[in-house]
């Protein structure tokens, strides 16, 4: 019994293919061991299918790159105040609509009605970034409205964990600066460092997926010519729904939490 228990999942892909081909192309062996031919071709076909089909794989990004191209995208309004120089923290819907050039003024001088993936991706190298705030509250915009005054940069565990990686900042060192002036340093490095194809895949997929309706309706995403997705002012339009302008957290919601590489000292609210 247990050598039957063994054999059974032992069988390996290439074996089944060999038995299965020898099967095929014996004819002198004995009846009791022939298959049927469409069986044998069948055999075959699926074996080879299993081999030249490898399993697909999703693109993920770096938490840091996804706050980077946050940081990009979002201004320094931040409810009904503006957020302390070189950070970032609400992104309004006009504001991203302008900055990826597809608001009413440029669309009208536009051959294209939306923005390919490597257009979105020229758009974002092109803007600035600042870190952005962390949201002071998440329901109340009584607590929201103090962000600006709290100023306390979103997933401080990951900025830290950057400040020490490239030398800007000693954790042992209390004559040193406070991490929260370095950020204009930080932004600069970043920016300079720029977005990763992996990240920009990421954000892109993440913005014309949110532009669907709920029948699944590409309405963020328009086909061209060459079959490729566009990002649409309608699809962003529908991103933001009822909403004017989203925040860091808001922004998160849009990027499937699978596609993020978030580290393993992080957690949840840092």
């Amino acid at each position: 019994p247990f050598a039957m228990l063994f054999v059974g999942p032992a069988i390996s892909l290439a074996t089944s293919l060999t038995i299965a081909a020898s099967n095929f192309i014996s004819p002198a062996a004995p009846s009791s061991t022939h298959l049927r031919p469409s069986l044998q071709q069948s055999s075959i076909v699926i074996a080879a299918e299993s081999i030249a089909d490898p399993p697909t794989t999703t693109t993920t990004a770096p938490a840091l790159q996804i706050i980077v191209a946050y940081g990009k995208l979002a201004g320094r309004t931040c409810y009904g105040s503006t957020s302390p120089p070189g950070s970032s923290c609400q992104l309004p819907l006009s504001d991203l609509e302008h900055e990826l050039g597809l608001d009413s003024s440029s669309l009208s001088s536009s051959l294209s009605s939306g923005l390919t993936k490597e257009e979105f991706k020229t758009r974002l190298d092109n803007l600035p970034f600042q870190w952005p705030l962390k949201p002071y509250g998440r329901d109340s915009m009584k607590k929201l409205s103090k962000t600006a005054v709290v100023n306390k940069g979103a997933e401080t565990a990951i900025y830290m964990d950057e400040l020490e990686r490239r030398g800007l900042y000693d954790r042992r060192n209390p004559t040193g600066p406070l991490p929260t002036n370095l950020r204009p340093e930080m932004n600069k490095v970043l920016e300079k460092e720029g977005l990763e194809e992996d990240a920009v895949d990421v954000v892109f997929d993440a913005l014309v997926a949110a532009g669907c309706d709920a029948s699944g309706s590409s309405v963020g995403a328009a086909t061209s010519a060459g079959d490729e997705s566009l990002l649409t002012r309608e699809g962003l339009e529908r991103v933001f729904g009822e909403r004017d302008v989203i925040d860091y957290y808001g922004f998160l919601e849009l990027v499937p939490n699978n596609r993020i590489n978030w580290p393993r000292y992080w957690s949840p609210g840092d």
